[in-house]
């Protein structure tokens, strides 16, 4: 007895083989663009250079280490030391107005300004912490993604000298949640040096 296909009903299974390639093509392409953390697509410039880096952050409540989140240093200002003893440990400090686009009325000497994304470029808002006296600036998303902080076009004389990181909203949520909880001041510390 010999079996024969219709000739009517073409095979389903290259079809499905082409669709699952695409969808593994697409899926690739979406993690790429998480793993990749430089690229020639973002704008460089003189003072506006660095190479995008993952960036821990670590938190200390009353001398305990506390939460440890991931950041993405910025385009501009200074590179974060690659070794934790020569990492910054200073006390956090949210800018006033949140979202650092203009002077603030907090005192950020000695400290990492906190700020929200939005409303003015992060060369601003780096800038407006920097003149306040920060050692430091994380800029928390809106979102969970990590943004890749660039300069736009007019920035083409930055004079950034301090470390300049993005964070998450869920970490910027559990920031958010120490100070709220009464555990910022003296007691609340963080810490930012590059992922290897």
């Amino acid at each position: 007895m010999a079996f024969s296909s219709s000739p009517a009903t073409p095979s389903i299974i290259p079809l499905l083989s082409l669709l699952f390639l695409i969808f593994l093509f697409r899926i690739s392409s979406v993690f790429a663009d998480d793993v990749s953390l430089d690229d020639d697509s973002a704008p460089k410039s003189g003072n506006c250079n660095n190479p995008f880096e993952l960036v821990k952050v670590k938190s200390w409540v009353n001398d305990a280490e506390d939460e440890i989140l991931v950041g993405l240093s910025a385009r501009f200002g200074t590179l974060l030391p690659s070794q934790a003893e020569d990492d910054l440990k200073l006390p956090a400090v949210y800018m006033n107005p949140i979202n650092g686009c203009s002077s603030s009325s907090s005192k950020l000497s000695g400290s990492i300004a906190l700020s929200t994304r939005g409303e003015c470029d992060f060369t601003i808002k780096a800038e407006i912490a920097q003149a306040g006296g920060a050692a430091a600036l994380l800029v928390i998303n809106d979102k969970e993604d990590l943004y890749k902080m660039v300069c736009s076009e007019k920035d083409t004389a930055l004079n950034i000298s301090i470390p300049v990181v993005m964070l998450p909203k869920s970490s910027g949520d559990a920031l958010s949640k120490l100070i709220t909880d009464g555990k910022s001041g003296e007691s609340l510390y963080l810490c930012s040096f590059k992922v290897h």
